[in-house]
């Protein structure tokens, strides 16, 4: 069986997505996935033609099965927004051939091809979610050939196998659906040898979806124990200013509270958006600049869901901040102490629960960085 390059167009699917959608997963981490979808190969009539030829038969008429089902398996890790390495298992399918004969007879050909490999993959971000992805490789295939002859046509040797080294190459697009969960259309080159000595290349597009397992994470907290004199803190290189807050009624608190920053997140998620970061990069300018000052990170939900499954959220993003301020500001973690709320202290009171897309349900899904004044 001989493949040949293909001609076949390749063309992505444009998503849908919303202006207003941010939060991204985990900026680093490992991931697993898989995509199935239809792989493609030309099959070289007149290569066939000849061979027969020069068997003393006259090509009649050849039937191509030149399309068929693949899929692949992969894992990688993903170092930032920007790149990841990436290996796994693919599988081609199988191409096959009917060709007719004078004298009367037939030839039957089939070819399979799967294999492993290890690639690059260059992101570029179009938004939080949704991301544009390239990648360049290496595949190591197995090719396994059969043939058989019908009436007049008797084949010599029925079967042949090999592997072999070679390069792959591809694009795609990537949709965030949650924190954790993506989806994935691509379309992939995959350069193969088969087994009697000939060279191609198979086409495969294909849909699916990964699981991250998230980024990196951060030391343990210990508690803090901070006291600040003056309810005003200007740090040397930033125009930031501690506010005294006045709590809801419904929600009173012991303490004395000084907020200097406020983030807010997604419905349900506890990845940090590309607005939080402008607003962490700025907090980190401000306890770079005053290091003896501890903070309390304090996370938030809104209403929507069990009083259990909230706080557990907030503590999550509570968690993603700290991370953060470890990870991209050096920020000792004893100066980091986190409690997680949950819709116990709103800041705003949400007359629908249910409606997550509310102004209420928006401000109440946060992370404060408080000062506290016993």
């Amino acid at each position: 069986m001989i493949l040949a390059k293909t001609s076949a167009a390749l063309s992505v699917l444009a998503l849908a997505v919303l202006a207003n959608a941010p939060a991204s997963a985990q900026n680093s981490g490992w991931y697993v996935g898989g995509n199935g979808g239809l792989s493609a190969a030309k099959i070289d009539d007149q290569r066939i033609a000849t061979d027969l030829l020069d068997g003393g038969f006259t090509t009649s008429a050849i039937k191509n099965d030149e399309r068929t089902g693949g899929f692949k398996l992969y894992g990688g890790y993903r170092f930032d927004r920007y790149f990841a390495l990436e290996g796994g298992y693919f599988n081609l399918g199988r191409f096959g051939f009917t060709a007719d004969t004078l004298p009367a007879g037939a030839l039957l050909g089939s070819a399979r091809f799967q294999g492993m490999n290890f690639d690059a993959v260059p992101m570029l971000p179009i938004t939080d979610r949704f991301f544009l992805f390239g990648r360049i490789g290496a595949n190591y295939a197995w090719a396994r050939d059969r043939f058989s002859g019908e009436g007049a046509v008797n084949v010599m040797d029925p079967s042949a196998s090999k592997s072999g080294g070679n390069y792959k190459y591809g694009f795609g697009i990537e949709y965030d659906l949650t924190e954790h969960f993506g989806t994935r259309l691509e379309a992939e080159r995959y350069r193969v040898d088969d087994a009697v000595g000939n060279r191609g290349e198979i086409d495969l597009v294909s849909l699916g979806v990964l699981y991250r397992f998230g980024g990196p994470s951060a030391p343990a907290p210990t508690r803090m124990a901070a006291v600040m004199a003056s309810p005003v803190w200007v740090a040397p290189e930033t125009t930031v200013e501690l506010q005294p807050v006045v709590q809801p009624e419904l929600a009173p608190r012991p303490d004395i509270v000084f907020v200097f920053e406020q983030l807010h997140f997604r419905f349900d998620s506890s990845a940090i958006t590309e607005e939080s970061r402008v607003i962490l990069k700025r907090s980190i300018l401000v306890l770079q600049s005053r290091p003896a000052t501890t903070v309390r990170l304090a996370g938030y939900a809104s209403a929507a869901g069990t009083q259990e499954y909230n706080r557990k959220l907030s503590e999550r993003r509570a968690k993603a901040v700290e991370a953060y301020l470890i990870t991209y500001g050096s920020i000792a973690p004893q100066r980091l102490a986190i409690i997680g709320y949950g819709d116990s202290r709103p800041e705003e009171v949400e007359t629908t629960p249910t409606d997550i897309d509310s102004n209420a349900a928006h401000a109440n899904m946060r992370v404060r960085f408080e000062v506290i004044v016993d």
